[in-house]
């Protein structure tokens, strides 16, 4: 099973559209990566497959006008799959965990 199949079986996929406000993703071999809204810490997540682990790195990225341009590493480390709606909320503060969805 590749990554995004796995977090896509979790139901994950369907509570980022839901609740982070994911529309498009990025999908590779050994990659997913999108943007999200509702969190002011970070707004682009990247999971790339790491032996059998993931590396989650989370970005704050902006190019307005009252930002300006740039790209931030909020947050990266190396995780269980399993574990990534935890980190991902404890990080962004954006509840994946509810079982309505």
């Amino acid at each position: 099973m590749n990554l995004f199949e796995h977090i896509e079986e979790k139901g994950t996929l369907r509570k980022l559209k839901m609740l982070a406000g994911v529309q498009d993703y990025n999908i590779t071999e050994r990659s997913l990566s999108f943007d999200f809204k509702n969190s002011l810490r970070a707004n682009y997540c990247r999971i790339t497959k790491y032996h059998d682990k993931v590396i989650l790195e989370l970005r704050k990225k902006a190019d307005n006008i009252l930002e300006g341009k740039y790209n931030k590493l909020v947050f990266e480390k190396i995780i269980d799959i399993n574990d990534f709606e935890e980190v991902f909320e404890n990080q962004t503060g954006i509840y994946l965990s509810y079982e309505g969805l």
